[in-house]
Order: C-alpha cells, then structure tokens, then sequence
C-alpha cells in the first residue's frame, strides 16, 4: 500500500524544496563553459552573414525573453468575459 502522498521513512532525505545535486553540478559546469567561450562566441556571431547572425540572435531570445500567455479573464459567476 505505501506511504500517504508527501511522507517518507527517510528522514535525512533530501529537504522539500531543494536543490538536486547533480541539477546544479549540471548548471555550474554549463555556466562555466559559457563564461569561458564567451568571446570567441561573440567573434563567430560576428562573423557569420547578416541573415544567419539574425537567425542565431532569434533563437537565443527563446532563452532571454520570457514566453508570454495568453489570459482568459472570467467574471466572479465563472463565464468568460468578452473584452
């Protein structure tokens, strides 16, 4: 049968809402080489023909930009509003 949702026998677990080692380890090491090819990044984007340097200035903005959502507003009775 198990346990009920959000219990465990293991009490030096890890703690609710932290961090997974080897999640960080990944994103420091990423960090790093990012930070370390930076210029030389730089120098190839500047570099490449003006159309296939907006095409990789396009795709690097998936990572920058935050996506937008699109919102449905309801009124308190549940029905959706139409303005």
């Amino acid at each position: 049968m198990g346990l009920p949702k959000g219990r465990t026998n293991n009490l030096k677990g890890r703690p609710k809402g932290s961090k997974n080692r080897s999640g960080k380890d990944l994103l420091e090491s990423l960090n790093e080489i990012i930070a370390d090819n930076l210029d030389s990044f730089k120098n190839d984007v500047a570099d490449l023909p003006s159309q296939e340097r907006i095409n990789v200035m396009l795709r690097l903005f998936d990572f920058v930009v935050p996506k937008t959502q699109s919102l449905v507003a309801t009124e308190s009775n549940g029905q959706e509003s139409s303005t």
